[in-house]
């Protein structure tokens, strides 16, 4: 068997995952900060956990990843990370940014995945199980984007964390992946920044209006069918 961990499943690409990935066989672990009606339905079932938790809370949560009962009591030789919940904000100039929000966007996107992956590769490399993760990065991982300084930083030092992961271990399998511009509400945000702010911000309006936008749905059976997991 193999277990599939995901963060960020009640939106977006997460849960375009998850529906994809729900009735395979799999065990999902879903770590997320809230849940939809039907996935806290389905988690009845054998092969679905979900872990509500708050990855700006970045406290206790290895514990809570090492109680899931699937690292405890079932075996499987293979363990998939994808790490997908990731925040935009905030938007704008530094020396305008607030303090909160630059703390938040750092436990999101780069502390808590350094966290679980850091876990999880212990885990693997104790119990002799091969380790893949996915990492949904983004272009702006590569190159800088007014206004988006605490994002492009971010994802750049997480997507770095996990190449130095594989580097470390033969066990270990990365694949960093650019989904593209998606229609998420991510990309609602995106569209009501501030153009003083970010300057780019009429070039994803026009995006969306001409429906050029990327469904996650299609994005994720992509990825997905590309990694060998359908």
């Amino acid at each position: 068997m193999k277990v599939i961990i995901i963060t960020g499943v009640s939106r977006g690409l997460g849960k375009a995952f998850f529906d994809i990935l729900k009735d395979k066989e799999y065990y999902l672990i879903c770590i997320s900060r809230s849940f939809i009606d039907y996935q806290n339905k389905l988690a009845e079932s054998d092969n679905i956990e979900l872990i509500k938790f708050d990855l700006n809370d970045t406290n206790d949560l290895t514990l809570k990843l090492n109680n899931a009962i699937i690292l405890k009591k079932c075996d499987f030789d293979e363990l998939i990370f994808i790490n997908n919940a990731g925040v935009i904000s905030p938007i704008g100039k530094v020396g305008n940014i607030d303090e909160k929000n630059i703390r938040k966007s750092i436990n999101i996107n780069l502390v808590s995945p350094i966290l679980i992956s850091n876990y999880l590769s212990a885990f693997c490399s104790k119990n002799k199980i091969k380790f893949k993760i996915i990492n949904i990065s983004t272009g702006a991982a590569d190159k800088p984007f007014e206004g988006w300084s605490i994002y492009c930083s971010t994802k750049s030092a997480a997507k770095m964390f996990f190449n130095v992961i594989e580097k470390e271990n033969d066990n270990v399998v990365v694949a960093n992946i650019d989904p593209g511009v998606l229609n998420t509400s991510m990309q609602k945000e995106i569209r009501n920044a501030d153009k003083s702010y970010f300057p780019l911000v009429d070039y994803f309006k026009n995006l969306g209006e001409k429906g050029e936008l990327k469904e996650p749905s299609q994005v994720a059976l992509n990825i997905l069918r590309n990694n060998g997991l359908i």
